[in-house]
């Protein structure tokens, strides 16, 4: 009987060490806390003020950029968060912080998930440094904005919308980029007549943007955009931007140009 009871006892303890190895080759399952808050402000189309246990907490919605101040569509993206959880109980999942302070996050409304729900909608496009298990769906969210040319994606109709090509892109990857002149755009025109650029823009995943002043681009000819400070040519242009010049980021990128109404012309990623 003790020999039975020790064997009993012995099999218990190898079934638990054998359970805790498998689980230690498959991963744990981390449940991700979610915060309960209401919103108290939208500031923009992807940051909001949000009341969690009596302190109000400045959340900067992941994986999204929404358009700055004045740029095409960004009262939209503002109107549409005002509109559906600016008063609301919402759910926020996230911890870390940027530099300025705010909680990087993932916002839920009525089991609606807010941050996906804005690149599906074209109200901004996706921007992450790095993968997290929403990744995929806010990528297929995004994508179905590009096909139905919704919100930012709207096509522009500018008689040179379809002659303005980019000839050669530069990131300046392995190179001192903080230097003017290590990373460039090429814009091509490959149609016979001439294109206006003036006030037609430049911008980044980011918030770089660059402005086209007086600019032509004549048929079958190009203009190269460059970083930095540099001497304006009829040719070759720099971006204005102080201090270090890089504007492009390594590991990558995507690039936007569009018309002075602030539709899309193309769209460039790397």
């Amino acid at each position: 009987m003790n020999n039975n009871r020790i064997y009993i006892f012995l099999l218990i303890i190898f079934t638990f060490v054998l359970l805790s190895y498998l689980l230690s080759l498959t991963g744990n399952v981390v449940q991700v806390e979610r915060k309960e808050g209401i919103v108290m402000r939208v500031i923009d189309g992807d940051t909001i003020e949000i009341n969690i246990s009596g302190k109000i907490e400045k959340i900067r919605l992941l994986d999204v950029n929404t358009p700055e101040t004045k740029e095409f569509y960004h009262d939209e993206a503002f109107d549409f968060l005002n509109r559906t959880i600016a008063g609301k109980v919402v759910y926020m999942e996230g911890e870390e912080r940027d530099r300025y302070g705010r909680i990087l996050g993932y916002v839920f409304y009525n089991e609606n998930f807010i941050n996906e729900q804005i690149l599906e909608n074209g109200y901004g496009h996706y921007f992450s440094y790095q993968d997290t298990g929403y990744t995929d769906e806010m990528k297929k969210a995004e994508e179905y904005a590009k096909e139905n040319f919704s919100g930012i994606w709207q096509k522009s109709s500018d008689a040179c919308s379809d002659c303005i090509t980019i000839k050669d892109f530069d990131s300046g990857k392995g190179k001192d980029d903080c230097k003017a002149g290590m990373e460039f755009a090429i814009f091509y025109n490959k149609c016979d007549n001439a294109c206006d650029l003036n006030r037609w823009s430049v911008k980044d995943s980011a918030t770089h943007t660059y402005k086209f002043e007086n600019v032509v681009i004549y048929n079958g000819k190009s203009i190269i955009l460059s970083n930095g400070i540099g001497k304006d040519n009829e040719t070759s242009l720099f971006w204005g931007n102080k201090g270090c010049a890089s504007l492009w980021n390594d590991k990558g990128d995507a690039l936007f140009l569009r018309d002075s109404d602030g539709k899309l012309v193309l769209y460039y990623e790397y």
